[in-house]
């Protein structure tokens, strides 16, 4: 068990280190939008330039629209957010909690059945977070809440800990770490789009 330990204190020096280098490096972007309307119902639709030339159902008929830039509409330049936090959790952090599980998963001696489907599950969750979010899908963001709901309940409850002190301390933590996550990826809903899913 003194393996695990060790390892678990390297990952979390590494996420450490990791979350310091993400947070001096970026910079603001600019996010342009370009306006069209809907051929069919005349809705307006506003879409970021890279998603030009994309095909899309129309929010108020769902009829398939082709994005492209309206003959003189104005273009609507926006400072982005940044998003650094977001490049280290997809990139970083959710791959490290895969590896964490996995990890712990190997060191068991002899695990049930139970623990084996929770465990491939978290993993696929994870897994699958990952690449909405690497996409920019509108459904890896909203599987983003279920992975920070279980990294909440994975804080308040560690293995071994019985003191009522302990646990309010790591219910503390979890609601912040939970609530500061909540409050940045709400902020970048504008970044996952419906454009990009199946």
């Amino acid at each position: 068990m003194r393996l695990m330990d060790l390892l678990r204190s390297v990952l979390a020096v590494a996420f450490f280190i990791g979350a310091i280098i993400v947070a001096m490096r970026g910079r603001k972007k600019q996010l342009v939008f370009l306006k069209t309307d809907c051929g069919h119902c005349g809705q307006p639709i506003e879409f970021p330039d890279y998603s030009e030339k994309e095909s899309i159902s129309c929010p108020a008929c769902q009829s398939p629209v082709v994005l492209l830039r309206k003959p003189g509409a104005p273009v609507v330049v926006e400072h982005q957010l940044p998003t650094r936090w977001l490049w280290f959790w997809v990139y970083v952090r959710l791959p490290l909690s895969v590896l964490v599980t996995l990890i712990e998963f190997a060191g068991m001696a002899s695990p049930s059945g139970s623990v084996v489907l929770v465990t491939l599950a978290v993993v696929g969750v994870y897994c699958f977070t990952v690449w909405g979010l690497h996409e920019r899908t509108r459904w890896g963001w909203e599987l983003n809440w279920l992975v920070l709901i279980l990294d909440g309940i994975s804080m308040m409850f560690r293995e071994g800990i019985r003191d009522g002190a302990i646990m309010f301390g790591h219910f503390m933590v979890a609601a912040v770490w939970v609530s500061c996550n909540y409050v940045y990826f709400r902020k970048r809903r504008h970044l996952f789009s419906a454009i990009n899913d199946f």
